[in-house]
């Protein structure tokens, strides 16, 4: 016995318009009520859902369907059009229709095409529908809920200009399912988020123009969707709601040029662990109100943000295989994350990354030659890192990012470049407490003896080479030492505070004109004559410095050789060997002794001499130090 709606007879009174769509069904011509969609049920325009299905699954044996199948334009359809667990053999094209109630097509399988271009419905329920043509329902309107979750459509499914409006969670649903051919969503209109989750796209994902609006949520579900195509939300893409592409796999290019997302006060664009083999275009007038999040991402082309106007931007934890462009920013954005990160090439513009970087373990080989190179531009741009406060309340500062910049210069051959990073390092260091710092298991004394040392010992060893990375200004302040001692040296020997070292010059009677005590010394060699008998040569103090009476023999003082030559401790220029300066003998009480030290010109001068000693040795080593690379290792 067949099955009642099987059999042309179980319709004994045919609609006019159902002997029309009948003749046309057996022809395989279309079946025209009108070109446009009816207001209202009329006996020229109107077909029972349950005559439909009639033609649908094939008529009967008097009545066959044409190959071409059912093709109607302009009709009423009354009542469900339930064709679950169908399967439907001939096309399916309904176009300019309105269905009075939802389709069913769920466990449908349809061996061709099934179009609704153009119709009036009230939603679809085709959960694990199988097309094996294109799924159309391009210029629909629909006032419930399209669902087609784990479907299978071996064609593209076309839903160009439709609007559709429904309180779910999604207006269009596709969850799961499995389209092997595009998608294509143009200037779509949906009052309600459409969900793509987990879905096998094997084209294109394309909705250029499209307008999404979510009360709250999300606006577009494309989690855990595998998408062999390139993904499009360009042109002008509008939703009130995040855009959700978690953990999506898509094989072409993400454009999203021209796009506008508000994430109805959270996230507007959410892409945490995506995987994109093709370039990501955020450019040419994209724009959110919310974050845009790419965090743990895989791009194997270039993340393109010129030109853009993000709330934010948080790449964390990512791996961009291409160029990461940050430049020509519509508005900055109030923060910029790329913790853990790593990109091939860096192209930006320093202002466009915000005040508030986070920037720690973020990996970077190369900076293009359009993006600010400028040291004092990247200084600050590491500055502008946030930095958190430790459990001491101290504010916890970020080395990497630091290092980081100064290797990717000293690379790209920008020596100069890596230097002031360097120098501006260490200055960070010491500003942020990180030089200095002793063994906790030490006494508190010792802890601030030793760490004072240590903070001084690295403020002037950035002062004299700045950190080993001016090496050059050892010799300024070398000089400076050398002519300041040596000026020294000049006004002191002028006074007759230097005298040869050796004893025999220094004892002989030839010289006595020289030696600055000579009156007193003729007077104890004489001292049976009168003090008004001392010859007029002997009268007042003598010098050796400016001596005439000195044999040319012996190495005469010059106050810039015995100068450099304290300086240089292993070269020898006769000067430090052969003069001198006079010190009195030491006193007995120490109290006098530590007071004359101050009060003697003579003392004052050795104590210089001391100092420049010291100093010489100190710029030797450092010279050393820095020549061998030695000052720059870190380990």
């Amino acid at each position: 016995m067949m099955p009642h709606g099987r059999l042309l007879e179980h319709f004994p009174s045919l609609r006019n318009a159902e002997k029309q769509l009948l003749e046309k069904c057996n022809l395989g011509e279309l079946a025209s009520f009108g070109t446009v969609k009816p207001k209202k049920s009329t006996p020229g325009n109107s077909v029972r859902s349950e005559f439909l299905r009639f033609l649908l699954l094939g008529g009967d044996s008097t009545h066959p369907i044409h190959e071409r199948g059912v093709q109607l334009q302009g009709a009423f359809v009354e009542g469900e059009l339930d064709l679950e667990s169908a399967n439907i053999c001939v096309p399916f094209k309904a176009t300019d229709c309105v269905f009075s109630e939802a389709i069913v097509l769920e466990d449908a399988k349809f061996e061709s095409s099934v179009v609704f271009d153009g119709s009036s419905l009230r939603g679809v329920s085709g959960n694990r529908l199988v097309v094996d043509g294109r799924l159309s329902m391009e210029d629909i309107v629909s006032s419930s809920q399209i669902c087609i979750d784990g479907a299978q459509i071996n064609g593209a499914i076309y839903l160009s200009r439709a609007n559709i409006s429904d309180d779910a969670d999604s207006s269009f649903s596709a969850e799961g399912s499995i389209l092997k051919g595009d998608v294509f969503l143009r200037e779509m209109n949906s009052v309600g988020g459409i969900n793509f989750m987990d879905a096998h796209i094997h084209g294109q994902f394309n909705c250029k123009s499209a307008t999404l609006t979510v009360t709250e949520g999300r606006a577009v579900q494309l989690e855990g969707a595998v998408i062999h195509g390139a993904v499009f939300f360009h042109g002008n893409f509008t939703s009130v709601g995040m855009v959700s592409l978690f953990g999506a796999t898509i094989n072409g290019a993400l454009t999203c040029d021209g796009a506008n997302i508000d994430g109805n006060g959270g996230r507007a664009f959410s892409a945490e662990k995506i995987t994109v083999r093709g370039n990501v275009f955020f450019n040419e007038g994209f724009k959110t109100t919310g974050d845009v999040s790419f965090s743990g991402a895989e791009l194997e082309g270039s993340l393109d943000l010129q030109g853009s106007e993000i709330s934010g931007f948080i790449l964390n934890r990512a791996r961009v295989k291409g160029v990461f462009i940050l430049q020509n920013l519509k508005a900055l954005p109030a923060s910029v994350s790329v913790s853990g990160s790593s990109v091939f090439m860096l192209r930006d513009n320093v202002e466009c990354w915000g005040d508030k970087v986070f920037l720690d373990g973020f990996e970077f080989k190369f900076i293009h030659l359009d993006a600010d190179s400028d040291a004092a531009e990247r200084i600050d741009w590491l500055d502008r890192q946030v930095t958190y406060s430790s459990a001491e309340g101290k504010p916890h500062f970020h080395p990497q990012p630091w290092r980081q910049l100064k290797k990717v210069y000293e690379e790209m051959g920008y020596t100069e470049e890596a230097r002031e990073i360097g120098i501006a390092y260490e200055e960070r260091l010491r500003q942020f407490g990180l030089i200095g710092q002793m063994p906790k298991d030490w006494k508190p004394w010792r802890q601030k003896l030793f760490s004072r040392l240590v903070l001084d010992l690295h403020y002037w060893y950035g002062k004299l080479t700045g950190f080993g990375y001016r090496p050059h200004l050892l010799l300024g302040w070398f000089a400076c030492v050398w002519l300041g001692c040596s000026a020294i040296y000049w006004v002191a020997a002028s006074h007759g505070v230097f005298a040869p070292s050796n004893p025999i010059v220094f004892q002989n009677d030839a010289y006595l004109t020289c030696r600055p005590d000579r009156e007193t010394a003729w007077q104890e060699a004489n001292p049976y004559r009168l003090a008004k008998s001392v010859p007029a040569e002997l009268k007042g103090e003598g010098n050796w410095y400016l001596c005439p009476e000195l044999r040319e023999e012996y190495t005469g003082f010059s106050p810039i050789a015995f100068s450099l030559d304290l300086l240089l401790p292993l070269v020898d220029l006769h000067q430090e060997n052969d003069w001198g300066p006079l010190i009195a003998t030491p006193k007995a009480n120490v109290f006098c002794e530590f007071f004359s030290f101050f009060l003697s010109g003579k003392r004052l001068v050795r104590f210089v001499m001391w100092v420049e000693i010291l100093s010489g040795w100190v710029f030797s080593l450092l010279f050393v130090a820095v020549v061998s690379g030695l000052t720059k290792r870190k380990d």
